[in-house]
């Protein structure tokens, strides 16, 4: 699949929201050739010389065709949401996020209600407001008219800092926070995913951003982006990207069929495939 499918109208709206708060980061060594695993938590304090030092020491290892590597790791949250279309997701005590205005949004908005009057219609209904809790926090979300629930929750890892430590212009991408959502769909044989392992069934979930239109006779498009939702035992699995696994799983999974990571990011996956109608959307607050 190239693209984001045709979401059956009645097919529930699948939302997913990932979050980095509290910050949560640590520091992964491993020896390829000897298997030995050291890990390194609570490593978020530290100031930019101490990453600088520590990941010196990944230099040779890079020179020698890698025996070893060093890596910095980011654990999050992910949560995914059953019902009504998420219109914004923010948490409890925070502006409501900026919705930009264009051209295009402008004259979209004056045609619905144009269109609404013509019909007689009613006002339209006003949104639904619900609360979960999510990281230690209370989230809010804003719906169209219905219900909305949780239907997952769990630990994710990624990782942006560089080979050596910096998170400047050489860092891996990441997903931003946004007040618009991303939007998601589905991906089989994924030929990156696939290196994973021998065997692997390159499931992942793609995602797209928004691009505004820069006219009002033009419509928005969308634009694929390089990171994927896929699964991840263990940091040097994932470059930029997002790894579900259970909630609270903290630790590093063996690389083979049915571990937990990838039990965790199949059922993810199946969210916004099998309920979802293969299109969901993700926000990052």
């Amino acid at each position: 699949m190239t693209g984001a499918a045709t979401r059956p109208k009645s097919a529930p709206h699948v939302t997913l929201v990932l979050t980095r708060t509290p910050y949560d980061e640590f520091v992964y060594e491993m020896n390829w050739k000897t298997k030995s695993l050291d890990v390194e938590d609570d490593v978020e304090g530290n100031s930019p010389e101490w990453w600088t030092e520590r990941f010196q020491r990944n230099a040779p290892y890079i020179r020698a065709n890698r025996p070893k590597i060093i890596a910095s790791a980011l654990w999050g949250t992910l949560a995914v949401f059953k019902g009504a279309k998420v219109l914004s997701c923010t948490w409890a005590g925070t502006p409501p996020p900026f919705r930009m205005i264009t051209p295009a949004t402008m004259l979209n908005d004056a045609m619905g209600q144009l269109a609404a009057a013509a019909r007689g219609a009613p006002p339209p209904p006003l949104a639904t407001s619900h609360s979960f809790q999510m990281a230690g926090r209370t989230l809010q979300l804003t719906t169209e008219p219905g219900g909305l629930s949780m239907i997952g929750l769990y630990t994710t890892i990624e990782r942006f800092r560089d080979s050596l430590g910096q998170t400047g212009a050489t860092a891996y991408v990441q997903v931003r926070e946004s007040p618009e959502p991303y939007r998601l769909y589905p991906q089989h044989g994924n030929t990156v995913v696939q290196t994973l392992r021998a065997g692997h069934n390159g499931r992942c979930l793609r995602i797209q951003q928004r691009v505004p239109a820069a006219t009002a006779r033009a419509k928005d498009t969308w634009k694929t982006l390089s990171i994927l939702i896929h699964e991840a035992p263990a940091p040097q699995y994932v470059i930029g990207c997002i790894g579900p696994r259970p909630l609270g799983h903290k630790r590093m999974s063996e690389n083979k069929d049915g571990n937990e990571a990838q039990v965790a990011t199949e059922q993810v996956i199946d969210a916004v495939e099998k309920i979802g109608g293969r299109e969901g959307q993700l926000f990052v607050v």
